[in-house]
C-alpha cells in the first residue's frame, strides 16, 4: 500500500550545456519538470512548431492514398531523419499536392462547363453566328421553370420576336431567342419580367458538339495526367515512415525547446525545478555528476501547502490493478494507495459476474494476447493483464459453478468437472446469494480496518488512537454480524447455529462504536454536541442503516453470474434447435455459437469490469481512501508514431 515519496530538487547547469541535460533529463525520464507559465521565447520553437505542423501536414496527405499506416518499427540508431532529406521529401510532396490542387480545380472547372454546353445540345448553329447585327439582336438564355408558362403566353404579343426552345430542364427552358431591334425594349421588359438568365459563350466557338469533344479531350487528357500524378504520389508512400519518425523526432525536440525557454537564468547559468521518487534520487544525482561535472542537484524544501505528485510503488504483479485505482483517482496527500486491496477482490468480483470457466478461458487468453500485443503501450498492456486476472478467477468460478460456455458440467460427460462442480447457481441460488453478501461484508470489513490505519498515521493523541481503534473494530463487529444476519434470511437452517455469535457481534459492535464515539469522543477533546453526532448521525447509528445497503449492493455480482450462465445457455439452445435444418442446419448452429458467445462474452466482460469497479469506488474506497493526488509525470520521452525495437 505504498506510495513512493517523493523529494523536490533543483537542477543547476551551465547555459551553454542546456540542450544537453535537458536531452539527458529527457531520456531518464525520472524528474516531473515544473516550468513557470511565462517563459523566454525562443525562435528555435516557431521553426519547430512549423515544422511538425508541415510533417502533420504530409502524413495526412500521403494517408488519402493509403490506409493509415501502422507504427514502424524502428532500431535505435535509426530514429533520427536527416534535416537535408526531410525537407526534401516535404518539398517533393508539397509540390506535388500543389499540382493535384490545380488538376483538380482544372478538371472540375472542364466538367462544369462541359455540363454547361451540354445543355445546349441541340443547337447546330455555330457559335459565332449567334451575335447582333443593325436589324436584329439574338441571345441565348435560360426561361427559369417558374416562369415559362408567363413567358409563353406574353410572347405572343410580341410578333417581331422568335424563339426555340433547345432542351428542357428542370431548372427551365434553355431558349434561343431573335428580335428585331424595333421591339427592343418591349422584349427587355418581358425577359426582365420571366427572370431570363443570359448565357453568353465568349470563350468558345464552333458547334456545340465539336466544343463538346473539345473539353472532353482536354478533361481526358488533364485526367490522365492527374493519374500519372497520383501513381507517382503513391510511389512515395515508404516515405511515411521516415515522416513519422520524423514526427516523433521533433516533437521530442519541441518538448525540450519548451522546458529550456522556461528555465529560470543568470548571466551563465540555467536552473529547473521538479519532483523525483526519493528512492531514484541518491542514482540519479551521481550519474548526473558523472557526466556533467558543472551541473549541481540540489534539494528544495517544498513550500507551504505544497502539494508533490504521486507515484505509486507496487510490485509488477500488482501494476495491472493500478488502472482501477487510477481510474478513481490517485491517493491525496497522506492517503495509502490501494491497489493491493483492490487486488484482494477486483478480479475475484470479476470472476463471479461472469461464472463461465469457457467464458473465462476466452477472456485469459485474450487478455494475455492483448499484453503481448500491446507490450509497448503501459497503460493497454497493464489493462489486458487486469483483464486475464479476472478471466483466471472466472474459471474458477465456473468450475465451482459447473459452467463452460454455458452448458452444465452435470450435462458433459467428463467426471472430473461433475466432481469439481461445488453448487448449481440456479438451483442454489441463495447459496451464490449468501456467498457474494458474505464477500461483500469481508470487504467492508477490509475497508474499516484500512481507514483505521489511515487515522493511525496522523494521530498523536492516545486516547484518539485508542477511540479509532475501538471504532473501526466495532464496525468490522457490525459489518460481518450485518453479513450473517442477511444470510440467517437465506440460509436459515445453515445459519441459525450461529445465531448467537453474529448477534452478539451486531450488539457488542453497536455498542462499542457509540461508546467509542460518545464517551471516549469527549474525552479526547471532540466536544459533547460533536461526540453525540458522531455517534448517533451519519457517521454512527444512522450509518448501520447504511451499511445494510452496502452489504446487498454486492448482490449485483449475482445477477450477472446468473445471467451469463442463463444468456449462454439460451445461445446453446437456439444452436441445438437450428442444427436440425436439413443441409445448412450444422453450418447455421456453428455461426450462431460463435458469433453469439463472442459478442456475449464481449458484454459480459465489459458489466463484469463496471459492475465491481463501482463496488470499489461506492461502497469499499468510502470507507478510508481519499483520491485527487496529482499524477507524477516524469518528463520523459514518448515515442507516439514510431516502436523503437532495441
Amino acid at each position: 500500500m505504498a506510495v513512493a515519496q517523493m523529494k523536490k530538487i533543483g537542477i543547476i547547469f551551465l547555459s551553454n550545456e542546456s540542450e544537453q541535460i535537458v536531452d539527458y533529463l529527457h531520456t531518464q525520464g525520472v524528474i516531473q519538470i515544473e516550468t513557470p507559465e511565462e517563459g523566454e521565447p525562443l525562435p528555435k520553437i516557431d521553426e519547430l512548431e512549423k515544422k511538425i505542423r508541415r510533417i502533420n501536414w504530409a502524413i495526412s496527405f500521403l494517408e488519402q492514398f493509403s490506409e493509415k499506416p501502422k507504427p514502424p518499427a524502428i532500431k535505435e540508431k535509426e530514429k533520427y531523419v536527416d534535416e537535408r532529406k526531410l525537407d526534401s521529401i516535404l518539398e517533393e510532396i508539397e509540390t506535388a499536392s500543389g499540382r493535384l490542387e490545380r488538376l483538380d480545380g482544372n478538371i472540375k472547372s472542364l466538367e462544369a462547363k462541359k455540363a454547361h454546353i451540354e445543355k445546349w445540345s441541340g443547337m447546330d448553329a455555330p457559335l459565332k453566328l449567334i451575335q447582333d447585327t443593325e436589324f436584329v439582336r439574338m441571345k441565348l438564355g435560360l426561361v427559369p421553370a417558374f416562369t415559362t408558362k408567363i413567358f409563353e403566353t406574353e410572347k405572343k404579343n410580341l410578333p417581331l420576336l422568335y424563339t426555340e426552345t433547345i432542351s428542357h430542364h428542370h431548372e427551365g427552358d434553355y431558349c434561343f431567342l431573335l428580335y428585331h431591334r424595333s421591339q427592343e425594349e418591349e422584349v427587355k421588359q418581358l425577359l426582365h419580367r420571366v427572370e431570363l438568365v443570359e448565357h453568353k459563350f465568349d470563350e468558345f466557338e464552333g458547334r456545340i458538339d465539336n466544343i463538346k469533344e473539345h473539353l472532353t479531350q482536354k478533361i481526358e487528357k488533364l485526367t490522365a495526367e492527374k493519374e500519372a500524378l497520383v501513381n507517382g504520389i503513391k510511389a512515395k508512400l515508404p516515405a511515411i515512415r521516415e515522416l513519422l519518425i520524423a514526427l516523433d523526432q521533433y516533437t521530442i525536440l519541441l518538448e525540450q525547446a519548451t522546458v529550456i525557454s522556461k528555465a529560470r537564468k543568470t548571466a551563465k547559468t540555467k536552473i529547473l525545478t521538479g519532483w523525483i521518487r526519493e528512492d531514484e534520487f541518491a542514482e540519479f544525482k551521481e550519474k548526473t555528476a558523472s557526466l556533467f561535472p558543472s551541473s549541481e542537484i540540489i534539494e528544495i524544501a517544498p513550500k507551504e501547502g505544497e502539494e508533490p505528485p504521486v507515484a505509486l510503488k507496487n510490485p509488477e504483479v500488482l501494476k495491472p490493478v493500478e488502472v482501477v485505482t487510477s481510474l478513481y483517482g490517485y491517493p491525496s496527500p497522506g492517503m495509502i494507495d490501494p491497489t493491493p486491496l483492490v487486488a484482494l477482490f477486483f478480479p475475484l468480483f470479476f470472476g463471479i459476474a461472469i461464472t463461465d470457466a469457457g467464458y473465462g478461458l476466452v477472456l485469459s487468453l485474450a487478455g494475455i494476447t492483448g499484453a503481448i500485443l500491446f507490450r509497448k503501450d503501459p497503460g493497454a498492456k497493464r489493462l489486458m493483464k487486469l483483464i486475464a486476472y479476472g478471466g483466471f478467477f472466472a474459471i474458477l468460478a465456473g468450475i465451482a459453478t459447473g459452467g463452460y460456455f454455458g452448458m452444465n458440467a452435470s450435462e458433459i460427460n467428463i467426471p472430473i468437472l461433475k466432481t469439481l462442480k461445488l453448487f448449481d447457481p440456479l438451483q442454489d441460488a441463495m447459496v451464490f446469494f449468501s456467498i457474494v453478501i458474505i464477500l461483500g461484508a469481508i470487504q467492508l470489513s477490509v475497508g474499516f480496518l484500512a481507514g483505521m490505519y489511515v487515522k493511525l498515521l496522523h494521530l498523536k493523541s492516545i486516547v484518539r488512537k485508542i477511540r479509532t481503534i475501538v471504532v473501526s473494530l466495532s464496525w468490522v463487529a457490525i459489518s460481518l454480524g450485518a453479513g450473517a444476519a442477511m444470510i440467517s434470511f437465506l440460509l436459515p437452517d445453515v445459519i441459525k447455529p450461529y445465531a448467537a455469535i453474529y448477534t452478539n457481534m451486531l450488539f457488542y459492535g453497536v455498542l462499542g462504536m457509540l461508546f467509542g464515539n460518545l464517551i471516549l469522543g469527549i474525552a479526547s477533546g471532540e466536544g459533547v454536541g460533536k461526540s453525540v453526532y458522531e455517534a448517533l448521525g451519519f457517521d454512527g447509528l444512522y450509518a448501520i442503516i447504511g451499511l445494510f445497503g452496502d452489504i446487498l449492493s454486492y448482490s449485483r455480482l449475482l445477477a450477472l453470474g446468473l445471467a451469463t450462465g442463463v444468456i449462454a445457455n439460451v445461445i446453446d439452445i437456439i444452436a441445438k434447435t437450428v442444427s436440425g435444418i436439413p443441409v445448412i442446419g450444422i453450418l447455421i448452429a456453428v455461426l450462431i455459437l460463435l458469433l453469439g458467445h463472442t459478442a456475449y462474452i464481449g458484454l459480459s466482460a465489459i458489466s463484469a469490469f463496471v459492475h465491481p469497479a463501482r463496488l470499489q469506488f461506492v461502497e469499499f474506497f468510502t470507507k478510508f481512501y481519499e483520491g485527487g493526488g496529482k499524477v507524477f509525470k516524469p518528463f520523459k520521452k514518448e515515442y507516439r508514431n514510431i516502436v523503437i525495437t532495441d
